[in-house]
């Protein structure tokens, strides 16, 4: 699985906003560090054009399959982590979240 490696840390997507989706919808590990993503969500800050939140979901739909909820991707942020981290992704608040692993939890190594 490709990722984005940067100063010993991990690039993972997640949403920044409440009531947004990423992983708990799609459910596609690699999409939590596709490079093309992290590349385009760090561009999309930036600028937050609505044109790189169209790529986003056009490439996503081109390498995944199409899908009908990419619009979340307007949302996304990046979050760093230290590789080898383990740690799940979790609703909490209407939020997703990275959190400390559990038995309940699928858990991904960065």
């Amino acid at each position: 699985m490709n990722k984005v490696i940067k100063d010993n840390t991990v690039a993972v997507l997640v949403p920044k906003v409440s009531g947004t989706y990423w992983f708990t919808r799609h459910k596609l590990p690699q999409l939590l560090f596709d490079p093309v993503v992290v590349y385009l969500v760090q561009k999309l800050s930036k600028s937050h054009s609505l044109d790189i939140a169209s790529e986003i979901e056009y490439y996503c739909d081109k390498t995944y399959g199409e899908r009908d909820y990419w619009g979340d991707s307007m949302y996304l942020t990046v979050e760093y982590i230290s590789v080898g981290s383990m740690f799940s992704v979790t609703l909490e608040d209407d939020r997703e979240a990275i959190s400390i692993p559990s038995l309940k939890h699928e858990v991904f190594i960065a």
